[in-house]
Formats: structure tokens, C-alpha cells, sequence
């Protein structure tokens, strides 16, 4: 469970695929992180993010801009990785991240 609270956006989402042996190498990989609140359906953030090392593991991070975190609420999130092959991966794969937007209290 990944946890902000409202408003802020200092922090961000981080993630290594598949535990410290990671996916592979992501060099020349486009990546996105999507988060959507299942309640609704509906889509907050679908940006682009970045890879803090493409070759060990594939260590990647999204950090929080606009208006990502300014609604309070329960939401899934995912990367998603297009490799230098054009071959696509989600991840997790077997479930979402947890991303808990903390209302904040002053």
C-alpha cells in the first residue's frame, strides 16, 4: 500500500517489478503509471514515469504532479512498460498497487 496525503505531492510511487530480481532491463522502455479509482471507474493519473536503473532490476518511480493527489480516496494503480522489443507488461500483474490518498486535516 503506497500512502499520500491529500494535497501533497513531495513523495511519489515507487516500485521494483517482481521483487529485487525485478523485470529486466527497461533502457529504451517507455513507461506509465495509471491510477483510477475503482468506485467510480474513474482515471487520475495516466503519466509518464521514469526509470531510477533500467538495468538492475528496473527500479522505476512516478512522481506526483498537478492535481494527482488532490481528491482523497482509495485507488489501483499500475505501471506499464513498453520494452525497446515493442513488447507491453503491466505490472503487478496479479493484482494493482494500493494508493491511499489520505484526506488531510489542517
Amino acid at each position: 500500500c503506497r500512502r499520500v496525503t491529500q494535497g501533497h505531492r513531495l513523495s511519489s510511487v515507487e516500485d521494483v517489478p517482481y521483487g529485487a530480481a525485478g523485470i529486466g532491463d527497461l533502457t529504451g522502455g517507455l513507461l506509465v503509471f495509471g491510477m483510477v479509482e475503482p468506485a467510480t471507474g474513474v482515471v487520475k493519473v495516466n503519466g509518464s514515469c521514469g526509470v531510477v536503473s533500467p538495468t538492475t532490476a528496473g527500479h522505476v518511480q512516478y512522481a506526483w504532479a498537478g492535481t494527482d493527489t488532490d481528491t482523497a480516496s482509495i485507488y489501483n494503480g499500475e505501471f506499464q512498460v513498453t520494452f525497446a522489443s515493442t513488447k507491453v507488461e503491466t505490472f503487478p500483474n496479479d493484482s494493482y498497487l494500493r494508493v491511499v490518498v489520505s484526506a488531510k486535516l489542517v
